[in-house]
C-alpha cells in the first residue's frame, strides 16, 4: 500500500533513516552536523535582514526629520534677518535726515522671506 499525503513525511523520514544506517556513524555526524549548520545560518541570515529593514527605516526616518529641521532652521533664519532688516527701518524713521525711500527698499528686499514662515 503506498504512503498517503500525511504519511508521506514519515515514510520518507524512514527511507531516510536506513539508506543513511548504512554509513559509517563519522559521515552520518557530519551530514547532520551539516544540515544543522545551514539551518542556523538561514536562522540567522533571516534575522540580520529583518534588522537591516529595521535599520533603513530608521535611517530613512531620521534623514526625513533633519530634512525638515535643516529646511525650517533656513527660512526661520532668513525671517530673523528679515525681522531685524523691518526692525531696523523702523527705528531708522525716527532719524528725520535719513531718507524714507532707503529705509523702505532695504525692508521690502527681504520681506518676502518673512512670508516663507507662513508656509512652513
Amino acid at each position: 500500500m503506498p504512503p498517503t499525503f500525511i504519511d508521506a513525511p514519515i515514510h520518507v523520514l524512514a527511507v531516510l533513516m536506513g539508506w543513511m544506517s548504512s554509513w559509517p556513524a563519522t559521515l552520518s555526524g557530519v551530514v547532520i552536523g551539516s544540515l544543522f549548520t545551514l539551518i542556523g545560518i538561514t536562522i540567522t541570515n533571516r534575522n540580520n535582514i529583518k534588522n537591516l529593514y529595521i535599520q533603513l527605516n530608521h535611517d530613512r526616518e531620521q534623514k526625513n526629520k533633519e530634512r525638515i529641521l535643516s529646511m525650517r532652521r533656513d527660512v526661520y533664519l532668513e525671517a530673523a534677518e528679515a525681522i531685524a532688516a523691518a526692525q531696523s527701518a523702523i527705528i531708522g524713521y525716527g532719524d528725520l535726515s535719513a531718507g524714507h525711500k532707503h529705509l523702505m527698499d532695504r525692508f521690502s528686499t527681504k520681506s518676502d522671506k518673512i512670508a516663507k514662515v507662513h508656509i512652513i
